[in-house]
């Protein structure tokens, strides 16, 4: 994993570099070519970085250069979108105002005696937008507001009530999860029941490309 780690990043990280000014210096590689490379490399990085997640990694510098990653394949996302779709500087404006209104969501205050606050992303792009809310999760602010922090797939969100009965009492917990497939109202109000009884205080995000799952929202969606 560490070697992983080392060798992706720093193809990701000269592969970025050179991607702009490639893109008017090689005239025998077209911009689809590059685009296709740039694109390949960035399955290989989320893949890295979602098994590396999964892990306990100690190792200091192994630490320093996953988030070097993780940085780099934010922007390369950011990158493809602007090759994609014209001006750098409005893709990145369109994400950064996203990430505040995210931030927004996670910090503001909810009364004691409040219920769970839940966030649906909806988007077809759900890599796009997972790397976009574990980025925004890994912010301090975020860290420091939240005991701890919960992501979530599909089996675990039908098992939760099993799973954290040995949770309760850990205080305002932000649950992440991501579903991909149609999830009946029963089945949404004990997981909800749950979470709330753990603290009113804790927060949802729901990453879905189901704009069915709208229907779960407690706040404006995204």
């Amino acid at each position: 994993m560490e070697f992983a780690i080392s060798v992706v990043t720093n193809e990701l990280v000269t592969r970025f570099i050179c991607f702009p000014t490639n893109r008017y210096s090689c005239h025998a590689c077209s911009d689809e070519k590059r685009l296709q490379r740039l694109q390949q490399l960035l399955l290989r990085v989320h893949t890295v970085v979602e098994e590396a997640d999964g892990r306990y990694i100690t190792n200091s510098g192994m630490l320093v250069q996953l988030k070097m990653l993780t940085d780099a394949m934010y922007r390369g996302y950011w990158a493809m979108g602007a090759f994609n779709y014209g001006s750098l500087k409005e893709t990145l404006m369109a994400d950064e105002e996203e990430e505040e209104m995210i931030l927004s969501f996670l910090l503001q205050d909810s009364p004691t005696a409040a219920t769970p606050a839940v966030l649906p992303i909806i988007s077809g792009l759900v890599v796009g937008k997972k790397t976009l809310v574990a980025h925004v999760c890994k912010d301090e602010r975020v860290c420091s507001h939240f005991s701890s922090i919960m992501r979530l797939n599909e089996t675990d969100f039908y098992t939760i009530a099993d799973r954290g009965s040995a949770m309760s009492g850990t205080g305002r917990i932000l649950i992440v999860i991501e579903i991909d497939s149609d999830v009946d109202e029963k089945d949404w109000t004990t997981f909800y029941s749950y979470v709330a009884s753990m603290d009113g205080r804790s927060k949802v995000i729901i990453l879905s490309r189901l704009k069915k799952m709208e229907k779960f929202s407690q706040c404006p969606d995204i």
